[in-house]
């Protein structure tokens, strides 16, 4: 993962989040990594949405995103809750991002969210890479991440040789014990949790540090010093001469 710094969402400052024009302009401002959200419908497609909530991201003011099915999505507005330039962009499949994703030879992190009933994510969890798989797009550039860690041992259980990262939000205590078992590529921080003391005691352990979400400049200047891999930014404009 080396990339170090992801486009969160895609250009999510600028564009609704996680919608293809999203991770289109993105690209087209010179990302090297996108981040982007697996979430699972009733009929279990594959599809790009943050939260299990409709009413945030979407027209919808009710109902949740494993409500729906392959139909619905057609008919949801995913972008005029950001602005009315957006009116008319849906929730993207993640086999659609994919197909257009091979084309750009970047850095896909995909985070499998945990939200719903536990009993689904294996099933979300396995056909996510099946997917992936499917697409013939190169594995070498595809990475999971999540803040549940039972489907990051799930899937180390079926494909060993996946690249995965561990998600911390708030709770970091003991956080080397919570991650035995995984063999994680990376230790993935909240920027608002983040210490030097938490980033020497991470390196000390030999892993590489990535942090979310971080939007200023001088913010990323200070935490690359203390040793931090890379981050997450809603805004890559911003690190331009970075990229």
């Amino acid at each position: 993962m080396p990339a170090n710094i992801i486009a969160h969402r895609g250009l999510s400052q600028t564009h609704p989040e996680n919608t293809m024009i999203s991770f289109k302009e993105s690209y087209a401002q010179g990302a090297k990594a996108i981040e982007t959200d697996i979430s699972m419908l009733k009929d279990g497609t594959l599809v790009l949405f943050h939260d299990y909530a409709l009413n945030r991201c979407t027209d919808r003011t009710e109902g949740n995103i494993d409500d729906l099915v392959l139909d619905d999505i057609y008919k949801i507005d995913a972008g005029s809750w950001f602005s009315s330039d957006y009116s008319g962009e849906r929730i993207p499949k993640l086999s659609d991002f994919l197909e257009e994703a091979k084309t750009w030879n970047i850095r896909i992190n995909l985070e499998l969210k945990g939200d719903g009933d536990p009993k689904l994510w294996e099933r979300m969890t396995k056909a996510t890479i099946d997917e992936v798989n499917d697409s013939k797009i190169d594995k070498e550039l595809i990475y999971y991440s999540s803040f549940e860690f039972e489907i990051l041992r799930y899937i180390k259980k079926i494909s060993p040789k996946e690249t995965v990262s561990c998600l911390f939000w708030d709770d970091v205590n003991n956080w080397y014990d919570k991650i035995k078992g995984i063999g994680p590529y990376s230790i993935n921080l909240w920027d608002n949790n983040l210490s030097k003391e938490l980033v020497l005691e991470v390196k000390e352990k030999n892993y590489p540090i990535y942090v979310y979400t971080v939007n200023s400049l001088d913010r990323a200047r200070d935490i690359f010093e203390w040793g931090v891999d890379g981050i997450f930014t809603d805004d890559i404009r911003i690190f331009n001469g970075m990229l």
